[in-house]
């Protein structure tokens, strides 16, 4: 039968508070109630999913607005500024999550593999994109995957330690990691030009190119991967005076449709699960623990499972509100247990009947 919700509660609490410690666990971990849920969660990714070559990396936020949480983190631009980041890997093709990693405070961070050599977002990148790494794989074996990242992400030197330490190609846009960087030289040249120009620069003692593309404004990327070939054009939807719509069309080279199409993969998992799902807004709780054992086991599984759906059956599933509703109300009908069938009970007159019968015998 249904569970009751005295028997729901008992069974969350124990499971966030792991106790026994999962091996592996240190009990000096300010997050071990839930270090253990994803550890199991990219290790369950790591052997059940072949990534694609087209990757993702970006930031994720459980909305947290309570007390007890080792460490809140306030990123003003999420939807969802206040509550626990979690900083995650995503193959671009499917829209799957691959790899979780909690962000903590500066100093817990500082401890992390890879940062005796590198800056914070260097180090993070590379713990990331560590399970594709084909550093391994003999150069006619690799798949040559291409990550796209953002400006928390992208770097000059982050674009050569993945190539150097993974052998993992990149596309990054660059904003505020400028170093080795030729900014003001690339902005000055696009400031001439037509929009949809580029512009290429070529670093001399790698295998790095800057890339400069007007685009209303100035944007500025770092690659190693992709080509300087015209692509498809971006798509912009614009609005006349009288309200109708209307689609502009801009040109941009091959290796910037590549940034694009993967870019956004992980903002939109994040949508499917914060305001589709709105599992941290309709389910209330007073436990951090229990709240980030909702959004990762109940919420990005779900849109992980409903995103696969619609990548291997595009006939049967969509990637819209309305196929996400139905995908939901369909998984839940099929986790319901099916009641206990009892046994049938005999009538009074039945019973009579039968009594009778063996008196006369």
């Amino acid at each position: 039968r249904h569970l009751s919700e005295d028997r729901h509660r008992r069974i969350t609490r124990h499971l966030s508070e792991a106790e026994p410690l999962p091996e592996g666990t240190s009990s000096r971990d300010r997050w071990r109630d839930v270090t253990w849920m994803v550890t199991a969660f990219n290790k369950n990714r790591k052997s059940k999913v072949v990534p694609g070559w087209l990757l993702c990396v970006d930031e994720s936020m459980i909305a947290w607005t309570g007390n007890g949480c080792p460490h809140l983190s306030y990123v003003p631009r999420k939807p969802e500024p206040l509550g626990i980041e979690i900083k995650n890997l995503c193959d671009a093709t499917s829209g799957v999550m691959l790899f979780l990693e909690i962000q903590d405070n500066k100093d817990m961070m500082a401890r992390k593999r890879y940062r005796d050599g590198f800056p914070a977002a260097i180090a993070t990148t590379l713990r990331l994109l560590e399970c594709v790494s084909e550093s391994r794989v003999s150069p006619n074996e690799r798949i040559e995957r291409l990550c796209a990242m953002d400006s928390w992400f992208a770097s000059v030197a982050c674009s050569k330690a993945l190539w150097n330490l993974l052998k993992v190609r990149s596309i990054g846009n660059i904003k505020t990691a400028t170093r080795c960087y030729p900014l003001q030289e690339m902005r000055w040249k696009l400031s001439t030009q037509q929009r949809g120009a580029i512009d290429i620069m070529e670093c001399e003692d790698s295998k790095l190119w800057a890339l400069g593309w007007h685009d209303h404004f100035y944007k500025t990327f770092v690659c190693n991967a992709g080509s300087s070939d015209l692509g498809e054009p971006a798509k912009k939807k614009r609005q006349r005076d009288d309200g109708s719509n209307f689609y502009k069309y801009v040109n941009r080279p091959e290796a910037l449709q590549r940034f694009y199409e993967a870019c956004g993969a992980i903002d939109q998992h994040n949508r499917h699960r914060q305001h589709l799902l709105k599992l941290e807004k309709i389910w209330q709780t007073k436990r951090w623990q229990t709240r980030f054992l909702y959004s990762i086991v109940v919420g990005m599984v779900t849109v992980d499972a409903h995103l696969m759906c619609a990548h291997v059956l595009p006939d049967r599933h969509s990637d819209s509100k309305e196929s996400m509703a139905r995908f939901v109300a369909k998984l839940t009908a099929q986790m319901m247990p099916e009641p206990i069938p009892r046994a049938p009970t005999a009538s009074p007159a039945a019973s009579l009947v039968r009594t009778c019968t063996t008196s006369s015998d």
